[in-house]
């Protein structure tokens, strides 16, 4: 892989350059996408902040995407908690849906179907609207739902992150809350990015949409040692137009242009983002035969259990690399791989010798 040299710096976000984009026939339209994705992101990152909360919480799990936008279990309670993000007021018009939902969710329990006590929690970067708070204070407004905002926490799960007036505010709480964390290796802005980008990946219902809290230690620690292999990133990473996220729905992405150029560092920051575990390996340096064997090593040791690894063929590398591509599939692993410096191979080597690696597609 490598870099492309002639891509111009993006703006920065909150800049003026991506607030007001001049150049498209339908602003409108343009500000309906980017409110959607402001949404989702603060949702993702609300849920992201939850989980690195959620040991401290005693929490038993967090499900995403379910009944509700985020769901919490602990031993005798179920939080419900719905996500919603607006520039201006928040009205009963957009809460009326998730409290009328929850009389359904409250019978579940009631009728010993679902475990613990529920409690339906409205979390909002907004104020409440007159409308809105008129209906709070009409009887009988549930004693179960609760309106969260910048500056109204929940009386009782003091734990839960304090929701930002934006992204930014956000995203420095959970910064701060990552920072609380023995992971000294992985910065606390890539390990919250890492997991909202898994929480984004668990919402479309892949691979489970669930973290269980006796687990995330071990997630931490994938990010660590996915990214480790790396090289260091600049303390400030300045992003060009037009950068492509690391994985597509293609089976393979070439990035091409001038050593030097950017391409490795690139790759290294959109790890930081990527939902999928990342495996890197740089061809430099070692004989184009033995590339097969040496990958098939490295995803092996990665991403298989040491039985698993034992189990491997005793034949030549590409026939290693096979048997290490079918067991992943066979598990439903999806992993994202960056070889760097596949230049250094032929077209005809790179197809046989990284040909099996390819998802069908």
């Amino acid at each position: 892989m490598q870099g492309d040299g002639t891509r111009r710096a993006a703006p920065a976000a909150g800049s003026p350059g991506l607030r007001e984009a001049t150049d498209v026939l339908n602003g409108e339209q343009l500000r309906r996408i980017t409110s959607t994705h402001r949404g989702s992101t603060y949702q993702h990152l609300y849920a992201a902040g939850c989980l690195l909360r959620l040991r401290e919480a005693q929490a038993q799990l967090l499900r995403v995407e379910r009944d509700e936008d985020v769901e919490i279990v602990f031993d005798d309670r179920h939080l419900y908690i719905q996500v919603k993000t607006r520039e201006g007021n928040l009205t009963w018009g957009d809460v009326r849906g998730a409290v009328e939902q929850f009389d359904g969710i409250r019978a579940e329990h009631t009728g010993g179907r679902r475990a613990g006590t529920p409690w339906l929690i409205v979390v909002t970067n907004a104020a409440l609207g007159p409308d809105l708070l008129a209906t709070t204070q009409q009887a009988p407004w549930p004693s179960d739902v609760a309106l969260v905002g910048p500056e109204r926490p929940h009386p009782a799960e003091r734990w839960l992150p304090v929701p930002g007036r934006d992204l930014a505010d956000l995203l420095d709480w959970c910064t701060a809350q990552a920072e609380r964390l023995p992971f000294g290796s992985l910065s606390a802005a890539t390990l919250v990015w890492k997991l909202a980008a898994r929480v984004q990946y668990a919402c479309t219902g892949a691979h489970g949409q669930e973290f269980a809290a006796a687990k995330l230690p071990q997630l931490y620690e994938q990010f660590v040692e996915e990214l480790q292999a790396f090289p260091q990133l600049p303390g400030v990473y300045r992003p060009h137009d037009g950068e492509p996220d690391l994985t597509s729905e293609g089976p393979v992405r070439l990035v091409v242009g001038f050593s030097g150029a950017g391409n490795t560092t690139w790759a290294a920051h959109a790890a930081t983002h990527c939902p999928h575990p990342v495996t890197y390996f740089d061809v430099a340096g070692i004989p184009s035969a033995s590339v097969a064997g040496a990958l098939a090593q490295e995803l092996a040791a990665r991403h298989l259990s040491q039985p698993e690894a034992e189990t491997l063929p005793a034949a030549d590398g590409i026939a290693v690399l096979r048997a290490v591509h079918a067991r992943l599939a066979q598990a439903g692993t999806m992993i994202a791989m960056v070889v760097d410096n596949v230049h250094q191979l032929t077209p005809d080597e790179v197809r046989m010798r990284l040909g099996p690696c390819r998802r069908p597609g």
